[in-house]
């Protein structure tokens, strides 16, 4: 029954029937199985919810941070300064395509 369960929110998340984000349909699946358990149809347990806590939380952890990461570096022109000095860079040597001198000019040149 899980397994059902599991193979039709990831047929959910795939086609995306009614245009709504990927949250709400593994959500519902999340529910599903839940609401299932509490009932008695599903051997699930609230300790099997712990397990999976304990064996994700630190993945789930280090994609909130990059994402905040991204953000702030968003935030400050970090990624519109990276273009505009790869564009200073490829204009200034068109006949060099070394990545070493591509890396330096980048990142070790002073400003």
């Amino acid at each position: 029954m899980i397994f059902t369960i599991f193979i039709l929110s990831l047929i959910a998340i795939l086609l995306r029937p009614l245009n709504l984000g990927v949250w709400v349909y593994s959500s519902l699946g999340a529910f599903c199985v839940l609401l299932l358990g509490s009932f008695g149809l599903v051997e699930f347990t609230f300790e099997d919810l712990s397990k999976i806590f304990a064996l994700v939380w630190d993945s789930s952890l280090a994609l909130i941070c990059l994402i905040v990461l991204c953000f702030c570096l968003e935030i400050l022109g970090f990624f519109e300064y990276i273009s505009h000095q790869i564009l200073r860079v490829s204009r200034r040597n068109l006949e060099l395509s070394s990545f070493r001198l591509c890396f330096f000019y980048l990142f070790l040149q002073p400003l």
